[in-house]
């Protein structure tokens, strides 16, 4: 299974870091990891930058749809490549992420997960404080 991590940055910023740990870990478990972002910081060579990349401009298909300010109704959707069906046959066919934001006395803790949605076990997880 190859893994891909497409963030802004690969260090700057509480959610980077957070999406870089995973990427470290995955790797250190044996699993394929890539890192995509827009601006590279360190020098790690499993994290590729986007800048003055061809690839970048597959990246510009993933960022979000700005609509316009007197429009309630947007023309056109991001694509729904699960059509909201969570039910699958094999273990490691379809993974899903998501960042949560937590505030804290200390400042924000940015979680991240990796979830199979076969048996909804979480394959990683990370965490770190801004």
């Amino acid at each position: 299974m190859k893994i891909l991590i497409v963030n802004t940055s690969d260090i700057q910023g509480g959610a980077a870091r957070a999406a870089y740990r995973l990427h470290r870990c995955l790797l250190e478990a044996g699993i394929d990891s890539q890192m995509l972002v827009q601006n590279k910081k360190s020098d790690d060579y499993t994290v590729i930058n986007l800048e003055n990349n061809k690839i970048q401009k597959c990246i510009n298909l993933l960022l979000p749809i700005k609509y316009p300010k007197n429009s309630n109704k947007p023309d056109k959707y991001p694509p729904n490549l699960l059509n909201q069906n969570f039910t699958v046959d094999l273990p490691n066919k379809v993974w899903v992420s998501d960042i949560t934001y937590i505030p804290t006395k200390e400042g924000w803790l940015y979680v991240t997960t990796i979830i199979d949605l076969f048996n909804r076990e979480v394959v990683a997880h990370s965490r770190s404080y801004d």
